[in-house]
């Protein structure tokens, strides 16, 4: 056996060793953020009263069944939709304002609102000398 033979098996095992030992903790910390949204999202639904309401149940099995950060993604209007025909919008959009934020570093950043720096009011002065009577 030859120094070539063994030199792709040597790095190839010691880049996939590294490579799992960076990825572990990432998926860890992916599926704990993952259980965050869920439990987050679970927890809004819970404020909705008719527990027998048909869509309600729906969403609520879709939530618990979701397997990818994107499948809780969408079904975030399902959640809006919920919330605003119980809660009224507002409230709605307040929670998932929420929840929205916690997509972040989870899915594509095209996909998440962008932040806007809050705008301070603009004062605005009539110059009443100026108007003729």
């Amino acid at each position: 056996m030859n120094w070539n033979d063994l030199l792709p098996q040597s790095v190839s095992s010691f880049m996939s060793a590294s490579r799992k030992a960076r990825t572990e903790p990432s998926v860890a910390n992916h599926r704990l953020q993952l259980e965050d949204v869920r439990v987050a999202m679970l927890h809004a639904l819970a404020q909705i009263e008719p527990a027998g309401y048909f869509q309600l149940r729906k969403t609520r099995d879709a939530i618990l069944g979701a397997m990818e950060v994107q499948t809780l993604w969408y079904l975030r209007c399902d959640l809006l939709c919920l919330l605003s025909d119980f809660r009224g919008e507002p409230f709605a959009r307040q929670q998932l304002n929420t929840i929205t934020e916690m997509f972040r570093g989870m899915v594509s950043h095209s996909q998440l609102p962008q932040l806007q720096p809050k705008r301070q009011p603009v004062e605005t002065t009539v110059d009443t000398q100026s108007i003729e009577p």
